[in-house]
């Protein structure tokens, strides 16, 4: 058994593990908390309207999938690609010969935009067919085995990696319901919380994650875009985490972005500048590039969001270096083929 086959058996028996400087498994949130109009170069940028639209849209979709609580059978995917055949639990198989979600997303917003891919067709394809065999794989064992937490935190990643949020978040409320231990440190559901525009809940969910961590600044991050949807800027701002002990780099910095006491170019400054390895840059890069990228979508400015969102996606680094960076990785992706594929909806302004 090689290491890689030890590391995710460890993930898969503790789901919900710390997040500490001294790990590889670092998290938060990401959003779909599009606003504004854009300013860049070319066709005029989409409008809040759009945006929160087509999230509208794709949160309807994805609740319209999921059963009632009575457990009456759940209508058809309105794409006969993505319809999904059985019961209960059993309703989230994929057929073998469906699209998965993400891939048409993908697909549409790199075709439609003739964007360059964010990651090598083979690595998205092989990602994409992983996620679809867990959902299948897990989907099967949580029919005999339904009080095991680590199905579903499997099943609830490969969900959200596809961009089902909230099944996503069906998936990681059951796990706090079968195991309350993990509701605290359960950063991921804040995620999916967020994306499925459960904001308060998510806003909820990264305050009860700073009692069981308060040195992760990327955490309070994530509380304060969940309360920018919920209440506005000015609130979210003045309700800032307060944080005393250091934290790993690049988030000192990167947090006093989004307390606006300095700049995106002063924060990639610091680290052009820094003297460091490249091993040691190309995390810090990432980082900074996603929290950029975030902070510029959350100003309404959809455009300079994408641009630095590419980036962190085509980091290559998230895609090795651990749990947690892995899954921000997926975050910025999804994020960036979001925006992307929204873009694609919206007409240019005529002159």
């Amino acid at each position: 058994m090689n290491a890689e086959t030890v590391s995710q058996q460890r993930v898969a028996s503790n789901p919900v593990a710390r997040r500490s400087p001294h790990r590889q498994d670092h998290s938060g949130p990401l959003a779909p908390v599009f606003g504004g109009e854009g300013r860049g170069e070319g066709a005029s940028a989409p409008s809040r309207t759009h945006f929160q639209t087509f999230f509208n849209q794709r949160s309807e979709t994805a609740n319209n999938r999921r059963l009632n609580a009575s457990g009456s059978a759940r209508p058809p995917h309105p794409n006969p690609l993505l319809r999904r055949r059985g019961r209960g639990d059993q309703a989230l198989q994929p057929t073998r010969t469906a699209l998965s979600g993400v891939l048409l997303l993908w697909a549409m917003s790199a075709i439609a935009s003739s964007a360059e891919p964010l990651l090598p067709p083979d690595v998205q394809l092989k990602m994409v067919a992983e996620w679809d065999r867990t959902i299948r794989d897990t989907t099967a064992a949580i029919a005999t085995d339904a009080k095991n937490v680590g199905l579903y935190s499997r099943r609830g990643d490969a969900l959200f990696f596809s961009a089902r949020f909230a099944e996503a978040v069906a998936d990681y409320d059951r796990m706090v319901e079968l195991d309350p231990t993990t509701d605290a440190s359960h950063w991921r559901r804040g995620i999916a919380q967020f994306y499925a525009r459960r904001y308060e809940h998510a806003a909820a969910q990264f305050e009860r994650y700073h009692s069981f961590d308060d040195v992760d600044r990327e955490n309070g991050i994530w509380r304060y875009l969940s309360q920018v949807k919920a209440h506005g800027r000015e609130k979210a701002r003045q309700g800032l985490l307060k944080y005393a002990k250091d934290d790993r780099e690049p988030f000192p910095a990167v947090y006093e972005l989004f307390a606006g006491r300095t700049t995106p170019e002063a924060i990639l400054k610091s680290i052009a500048d820094a003297k460091i390895s490249p091993a040691e840059r190309q995390p810090r890069e990432f980082y900074a590039e996603l929290y950029i990228g975030l902070n510029e979508f959350i100003e309404d400015q959809p455009q300079t969001a994408l641009t630095h969102l590419e980036q962190a996606a085509r980091n290559p680094w998230w895609r090795t270096a651990g749990y947690g960076p892995h899954y921000m990785g997926q975050v910025a992706r999804l994020h960036a083929e979001l925006l992307r594929k929204a873009a694609t909806e919206v007409k240019p302004k005529t002159q």
